[in-house]
């Protein structure tokens, strides 16, 4: 009977020696795996990033061409320009209507910008706590992981694609009571002036008055239409497609030229036009046939830059739509939980 004990005894030990032996082998082995899983990681994240910084240079190109047309139409525009109307048309426009709308855009929509560009933070913070994964898991946080950090042509993802969904449509709401308070307070200011206030308002002045506040409607609306392209511009610089940035602004540019030109030098056929006439008076706007070229100038203006920024979000939309970037409830805000 002893002999058989200590043959039970040796033989219990062996087998528990084998299957310590076994789980310290198959331990090394997970951990050796976890190691090369990071390390292989580590080299996808480096190549990413070059590639990245490589894109954005080579993409670079298209808005330093922008910035060179921009400036470029805008000194042909008032070369041309200059000889249908006076320096005091181009004084309200250039400093004091632009003013307007480069505020209400300013305020509105660049500390949101800033926050688009930091955005990509919080998804390298979100996908760095698949390090505290158990390393029984490592191959499936690691795919995981490594497909997230592998750049893509498209969106990266519908988690990042939808914080700048939400982010990107606030400067829109924000801008709206914004823009009307800063147009009553603008007009007032402007109205109360010397060049526009008299003792005793003569028709002239009263059309004038009626013109200048159409005019800085049509800035502010145009100010709403270019903050409710933010989002679909964020979603364009994160996927670093400069080129459609480049594109819209240079047609929408052209077409501002274009149309401010043409109104001012073909005035008289616009408002002497059957059609015109029916519409302004069908609007209650029938002052407008009879206003002076000055009046008439400013309002060139504001309608040639309704007309940018509607060609602005026009070429954002369309690009994305097409490319499948975007889809038509695209501007519906939604929770970012439901990606967790």
């Amino acid at each position: 009977m002893n002999d058989q004990n200590n043959i039970k005894r040796n033989l219990n030990k062996r087998i528990t020696k084998t299957s310590i032996k076994a789980n310290s082998e198959n331990d090394l082995t997970i951990s050796e795996k976890s190691v090369a899983n990071k390390s292989i990681l580590n080299e996808s994240s480096g190549a990413a990033d070059t590639g990245l910084v490589t894109a954005t240079i080579s993409r670079s190109k298209y808005l330093i061409f922008l910035q060179i047309a921009s400036r470029l139409l805008t000194f042909l525009l008032n070369q041309l320009i200059v000889r249908f109307t006076t320096a005091k048309a181009f004084g309200i426009v250039a400093v004091q209507l632009d003013f307007l709308q480069s505020t209400i855009l300013f305020l509105c929509r660049e500390g949101f910008r800033c926050a688009l560009l930091r955005s990509s933070n919080a998804i390298k913070n979100r996908n760095s706590s698949i390090d505290e994964t158990d390393p029984k898991d490592c191959d499936k946080a690691f795919s995981e992981k490594l497909e997230k950090v592998l750049p893509k042509d498209a969106v990266r993802n519908k988690f990042e694609s939808q914080i700048v969904i939400n982010l990107g449509i606030i400067p829109f709401f924000f801008g709206i009571p914004f823009s009307i308070v800063s147009g009553f307070l603008f007009y007032n200011s402007l109205k109360a002036s010397s060049n526009y206030s008299d003792s005793a308002l003569s028709p002239e002045k009263e059309t004038e008055n009626k013109i200048l506040l159409i005019s800085i409607s049509f800035y502010c609306f145009g100010a709403l239409i270019e903050l409710l392209s933010e989002p679909l511009f964020a979603l364009a610089q994160n996927n670093l497609l400069f080129h459609i940035r480049a594109l819209a602004e240079i047609s929408g540019g052209i077409l501002r030229c274009a149309t401010t030109f043409v109104l001012i030098w073909k005035r008289h056929f616009f408002l002497n036009f059957l059609l015109s006439k029916y519409i302004l008076n069908t609007f209650g706007l029938s002052f407008i046939i009879t206003c002076d070229n000055d009046s008439w100038a400013v309002l060139s203006f504001s309608i040639s830059q309704v007309i940018f920024s509607s060609v602005l979000i026009s070429v954002y939309l369309g690009f994305l739509l097409n490319n499948k970037l975007v889809n038509s409830k695209f501007f519906i805000p939604r929770s970012i939980l439901e990606y967790e």
